[in-house]
């Protein structure tokens, strides 16, 4: 099932495409258009796998955790002192994967020869993959198997993500002047532009504040919000 901010959030980003659009088209053929957007349908759009399936195939798909349903292994295990992603997208890949586990004979192991091969024995996997993973930390692991070009990430706490190299490199926990608050970091835009670099508006208004609260100052350069 989707929860509602999932919805939300993608209903934003998918208006955000459909504005940009129709002012490319307006720009050539000179017309403007009326937008919708329904929340159902991005709520449709997001189930991306589980849509696909069933309407080629009929299949009802059951809840997948963390796992990719269409590629074995592409999922978090348990490591020694926490979990860690693995995503072992191609047969080359997965030989890798198998000899930095010290598994290479699951490479030629029938079952898993091939990505079809895995996921029609997804469960059998899983367990020989599991319990090797358990028996080392996050960090070993991501060590050993990123060296071997597969994809693989710990996961971490929102402390953790909030303290990560490249998370801090990017520039994307910015400062906000709140009007009762004073300043307070937040997460910005992950839009990184070049020439035009993305202007931030201002914190969250306050409830019951004054109207422009809601719409922030107006970057320099620009004339002002129109309420």
């Amino acid at each position: 099932e989707l929860e509602g901010p999932a919805g939300h959030a993608g209903h934003g980003v998918h208006a955000a495409a459909a504005i940009s659009s129709a002012v490319d088209e307006r720009e050539r053929a000179g017309k403007g258009q009326r937008l919708e957007l329904l929340l159902l349908g991005v709520h449709l759009a997001t189930l991306i796998n589980a849509a696909s399936v069933f309407l080629v195939s009929g299949e009802v798909m059951g809840p997948q955790g963390n796992a990719h349903v269409a590629i074995v292994p592409y999922q978090a295990f348990r490591a020694a002192d926490g979990y860690v992603i693995v995503g072992a997208a191609n047969d080359s890949m997965f030989t890798r994967l198998c000899d930095v586990l010290g598994l290479p004979e699951l490479a030629h192991d029938r079952r898993f020869t091939t990505n079809a091969d895995r996921v029609a024995n997804r469960q059998e996997l899983e367990a020989l993959i599991g319990d090797r993973l358990v028996q080392a930390p996050v960090a070993e692991w991501v060590d050993r198997i990123s060296a071997a070009g597969v994809a693989v990430a710990p996961v971490n706490s929102i402390k953790e993500v909030f303290s990560d190299p490249q998370v801090v490199a990017s520039g994307q926990v910015a400062p906000f002047d709140h009007t009762t608050l004073g300043e307070i970091n937040l997460v910005g835009s992950p839009i990184h532009m070049s020439r035009t670099p993305v202007a931030r508006q201002g914190a969250p208004p306050t409830i019951g504040g004054p109207p422009e609260e809601d719409v922030g100052k107006p970057s320099p350069g620009r004339p002002p919000p129109r309420l």
